[in-house]
């Protein structure tokens, strides 16, 4: 299994024996495309070991044979100390004239070391794509928390994301976060009971407020009335 890999789009199918061949580490060709938006894309990547130098590419050939077919979208430095984990990563968009319906492949490349190989080497990963019209893509992009590595943003993907993609925002540290982490979450989620839990009480002293102030309102309008019937009058007014 790859070093760094694509969780989506869908990685086109491994080879191990062409674990490290160029242009993506694949005997196979192109079997499957994954529908990918034609503006604010995102890349969503695992990471099982250390890598370094990840670049990311993208060709608009139906079936790239070399790195040459390649063109660059990420350019190594723009990805600095990725570690264990993953996390997604916006890609610009492509020219004005790739139309709804376009193929083309991602390439990740990289260097780590291979299970194949003592040393550090130049890996491969690609994913065969199809660009469709972003008012028509519809798919939830598996995001989740980023790594401890830095993300320069392109520029081209600065622009807000619409709604149908996962929100994407960039730290004060400069590296890249999808959603929430799970002690956000659980923070929310406490601010939520205590919050609960405060209108239910404020409602309940409430309730016994009324309860007590028409009790007492009760008692001295009994106190103010006879029992047969005639009001009581204060001193010096006649009866």
């Amino acid at each position: 299994m790859d070093p760094v890999r694509f969780i989506w789009p869908h990685s086109r199918e491994q080879n191990g024996a062409q674990h490290s061949a160029a242009p993506c580490d694949s005997a196979v060709g192109v079997i499957n495309r994954t529908y990918f938006p034609l503006s604010h894309g995102v890349l969503a990547l695992v990471i099982e070991e250390d890598a370094s130098n990840i670049q990311v590419s993208i060709s608009y050939k139906e079936n790239p044979m070399s790195n040459d077919d390649f063109i660059v979208l990420i350019e190594p430095n723009r990805i600095r100390r990725l570690a264990l984990g993953g996390g997604c990563y916006p890609v610009p968009d492509p020219p004005k004239n790739i139309m709804n319906e376009t193929d083309a492949t991602l390439q990740i490349k990289y260097q780590a070391r291979s299970d194949h190989a003592a040393n550090t080497g130049t890996l491969y990963s690609c994913a065969d794509i199809r660009y469709i019209s972003s008012r028509n893509f519809h798919p939830r992009v598996p995001c989740f928390s980023s790594t401890s590595g830095d993300l320069i943003l392109p520029s081209s993907t600065a622009s807000e994301v619409p709604s149908t993609q996962p929100t994407i925002k960039a730290d004060l540290a400069g590296s890249l976060r999808i959603g929430l982490r799970r002690g956000a979450v659980a923070g929310i989620a406490t601010g939520v009971l205590v919050g609960v839990i405060l209108i239910v009480l404020s409602y309940v002293g409430y309730r016994r407020y009324q309860q007590w102030s028409g009790g007492r309102h009760y008692q001295l309008t009994v106190r103010d009335i006879k029992w047969d019937g005639s009001e009581n009058i204060g001193p010096g007014r006649a009866a």
